[in-house]
């Protein structure tokens, strides 16, 4: 899983990967940009400028 390639639809064999990929992408975010309050919308939605999917 260390040679991810996030794509729509992407598919993981157990949860266990799903959770992996989760965390390696949001430590890969983070070091990346930080989170700030500005960042969430008035839904309550995350959106981040570099990000590949949205948090709801």
């Amino acid at each position: 899983m260390t040679n991810f390639k996030w794509v729509l639809g992407a598919r993981f064999g157990t949860k266990d990967e799903f959770k992996e990929a989760i965390t390696n992408y949001a430590m890969w975010l983070a070091n990346d940009e930080a989170i700030s309050k500005k960042s969430f919308n008035r839904r309550g939605s995350l959106e981040l400028k570099n990000a590949l999917f949205k948090l709801r």
